[in-house]
């Protein structure tokens, strides 16, 4: 049964978010298409967003794919963009913003810009949530084995996990960071990930993901007992009934995990400026950011970043 105290909060939160969509601009008519990942976050996106725009007159089309998967379809346009607005990838940033694809923002027209951390605006990329990586595991079969929860990269290169382990794709989101973080730990860098690819190249019949959800459910089919993800997602597997534990794999001295980014840029191209504007500060808002990142485990990127206590929870055990 719901608490007081809570249905209370739902209550302010049911009356706020009326009371903003009352003084917001309508967008009759307006369809806004934004490149995402699918999957879980599109399901969330479609419910936080798409909703609240429909109320407005509008229609929220999401192109479904990973970054690099819609930074092809970008390239394949020739200078029309099947989509307006599109998120980003950390290692995307520097070429994005030296391209001529992305419009230059006004930050006069995103007030919540002043919330967050620094770094986070290069004017015409806003960082609109972050991610920590992890080494999910399920702990009862790890139990039983006689393993203990990994707490490195090369404690997933061992013969009781042959094709158990499940590491992000080039492809995901989390792809390049997570390989970049493990050819550091082996001795290697950013430039030189031979190292990393060596590791991987160790954990003998090593699976792999594209979308987060897809670790959600190969821990549920039992199909894996090992998995480098975002906490988000060890998260959701454990909401979803599977016994998991996390930890951030050591990654050199007082650096532990990897934090990801991701960042949200309006084409140049686009017709729907106004709409897109009214895009990103409703993913920057308190109210909308708060309900979306806590069903996918992540943070909003603000100063001091709160912490959803069942995240960090999941993280600690």
């Amino acid at each position: 049964m719901m608490s007081r105290r809570l249905f209370a909060l739902a209550v302010v939160l049911m009356m706020a978010v009326g009371s903003v969509a009352s003084a917001e601009p309508r967008f009759d008519g307006v369809t806004l298409r934004v490149a995402t990942y699918g999957g879980n976050w599109r399901a969330i996106m479609e419910r936080a967003l798409g909703q609240r725009f429909a109320a407005l007159g509008g229609r929220l089309e999401i192109v479904a794919g990973s970054p690099p998967a819609n930074f092809a379809k970008l390239l394949a346009s020739r200078g029309r963009p099947p989509f307006d607005i599109m998120d980003i990838a950390d290692n995307q940033v520097p070429a994005f913003q030296d391209s001529d694809y992305l419009a230059t923002l006004d930050p006069a027209r995103l007030p919540a810009l002043a919330q967050l951390r620094p770094g986070s605006f290069t004017g015409k990329l806003v960082s609109a949530w972050t991610s920590h990586g992890v080494i999910c595991c399920h702990y009862e079969i790890y139990a039983a084995l006689g393993l203990p929860v990994p707490s490195r990269y090369a404690d997933l290169a061992v013969p009781a996990l042959a094709g158990k382990v499940m590491i992000p794709d080039l492809n995901s989101g989390g792809g390049v960071v997570n390989i970049g973080a493990m050819a550091v730990v082996q001795g290697g860098s950013e430039t030189d990930i031979q190292p990393g690819l060596d590791l991987i190249a160790r954990m003998k019949g090593v699976r792999l993901w594209t979308q987060g959800d897809q670790v959600v459910l190969a821990f549920q089919s039992g199909d894996i007992l090992a998995a480098v993800s975002n906490s988000g997602w060890c998260l959701n597997a454990r909401k979803a009934g599977v016994p998991v534990r996390s930890a951030a794999p050591a990654i050199r001295p007082g650096v532990a995990g990897v934090e990801n980014h991701g960042w949200l840029g309006v084409m140049k191209s686009t017709t729907q400026r106004d709409a897109a504007y009214w895009f990103l500060n409703a993913c920057l808002s308190r109210i909308t950011s708060w309900p979306m990142r806590l069903a996918a485990g992540r943070c909003r990127t603000i100063c001091g970043r709160w912490r959803n206590s069942a995240v960090t929870r999941c993280c600690r055990r």
